[in-house]
């Protein structure tokens, strides 16, 4: 596996707009490569802490690594951003100065072929953002009912011929179980 690397977005802008205060607590829901924590981080010094959170334990890893020198102002939390209150009430904490959230895929999870999320190499089919648990693609590909498909290609992929791409699916998997990125 490669090394972790991510560009992060609109970094000056989001920061900027959370008015970090020296001392501050923050949360960066989507820790990623850590570009926001550790812009937050320098600014909320020398004492300020960010908790992020990321499902993904390669995310947590490299981030971990990056900002090792902010030592324990960093609070790297294995979660869903959606549960974000109740990872963070186990920390007790309370309350927050701000809060950032770069939602989306990072380019690490695209640029590894073993993730399964790209089409560039030919690999397992996951495309899980937290591989410890949870169903692949493949998974869902070879079980799921044709409308079930549409729905998920439709909604999460924002696809106008997600019925079309379903029933290409289906009509795969007939054959054999759509197992990798190129099959799909």
């Amino acid at each position: 596996m490669g090394e972790f690397t991510h560009v992060t977005v609109l970094l000056q802008e989001a920061v900027e707009a959370l008015q970090v205060k020296q001392g501050g607590v923050y949360l960066d829901g989507t820790l990623g490569g850590g570009g926001h924590t550790e812009a937050i981080l320098r600014q909320s010094g020398p004492d300020g802490v960010v908790y992020g959170i990321d499902r993904d334990w390669d995310a947590l890893r490299a981030a971990g690594e990056r900002l090792a020198a902010f030592g324990e102002r960093l609070k790297p939390l294995h979660g869903n951003f959606h549960d974000a209150k109740a990872l963070l009430a186990a920390q007790g904490v309370a309350q927050l100065d701000g809060v950032v959230l770069d939602l989306g895929v990072s380019s690490f999870q695209f640029d590894e072929g073993e993730r399964g999320f790209s089409f560039q190499e030919d690999a397992y089919l996951d495309m899980r953002m937290d591989q410890s648990c949870g169903r692949t693609a493949a998974d869902l590909c070879n079980t799921l009912t044709q409308e079930e498909l549409t729905r998920i290609i439709r909604d999460y992929g924002e696809e106008r011929w997600a019925a079309r791409i379903a029933a290409f699916i289906l009509q795969a998997r007939e054959k054999k179980p759509v197992e990798t990125t190129g099959e799909l």
